[in-house]
């Protein structure tokens, strides 16, 4: 609220003012802002600098070419969650610790390389993961939900931290662009996943195992884990437990 109304204060247009990196700005250096001789405006001008927001896939893409100091992999250690249709388990065959091959069926997700390689969609949470899938299937209980409990998962791309998002010239509106289209739903899937099959395409070149990365469902308020490479998967579930939720 606070960070509102700074921006309120300095009369900025409804873009920014909704703009999660903004917000998450502003509240960062509220006091600074508030402090600072001629507002929000003078402020932002005056820590201006290593803030390019690329406009365009074939800009974030040069982008990321050129970056020299690349971000620093993280882990993730804890329980992820990932839920799979009933259909889809009975009709394809479909197992918790298998990602579909994409020369069987290719979804062309958020992280996947565009109408190519898939990936493994987890959720740090329960709630998340709901949130996540009933999006596609609006029943909870057409889902079956399995935990991978205790997991340690190393080397992540984490694009839920606003200074890489900064780093790699890309920002949260971009990650949960949710365009809905149904007459052409590939032609929203271009748009949708734009940059982030421009950030998949790169952090799997760099040997990111994965990313963390915002929902984009709902209220955007969870995370999700997103794994590249069913080698890297086999050889982390030979040491955990995988258990079905019950519901």
């Amino acid at each position: 609220v606070d960070s509102w109304k700074v921006l309120d204060g300095a009369g900025v247009d409804d873009v920014v003012r909704r703009n999660i990196d903004e917000l998450e700005l502003v509240s960062k250096n509220i006091d600074e802002i508030k402090a600072f001789d001629g507002g929000y405006k003078a402020w932002k001008i005056n820590n201006a600098g290593g803030g390019f927001i690329a406009k365009t896939g074939t800009e974030l893409r040069k982008h990321l070419d050129d970056l020299v100091d690349i971000p620093k992999g993280v882990t993730h250690e804890g329980s992820m969650y990932r839920s799979l249709t009933k259909t889809s388990q009975q009709e394809y065959g479909a197992v918790a610790e298998k990602m579909t091959d994409h020369t069987v069926y290719s979804s062309w997700g958020r992280y996947d390389l565009d109408k190519a390689e898939n990936a493994m969609y987890l959720s740090k949470t329960v709630k998340g993961n709901k949130t996540e899938v009933t999006h596609y299937v609006d029943n909870w209980k057409a889902w079956n939900t399995y935990e991978f409990k205790n997991v340690k998962v190393d080397n992540l791309l984490d694009l839920t931290d606003q200074a890489t998002r900064k780093k790699l010239g890309t920002q949260f509106d971009d990650l949960v662009r949710d365009v809905v289209n149904k007459v052409d739903p590939d032609l929203a899937k271009a748009e949708n996943y734009e940059m982030t099959n421009a950030i998949a395409s790169w952090a799997r070149k760099k040997g990111y195992n994965g990313v963390i990365v915002p929902g984009a469902r709902g209220a955007k308020d969870y995370h999700n884990i997103v794994l590249f490479d069913q080698s890297f998967i086999d050889d982390l579930v030979k040491e955990i437990k995988i258990e079905k939720l019950v519901k």
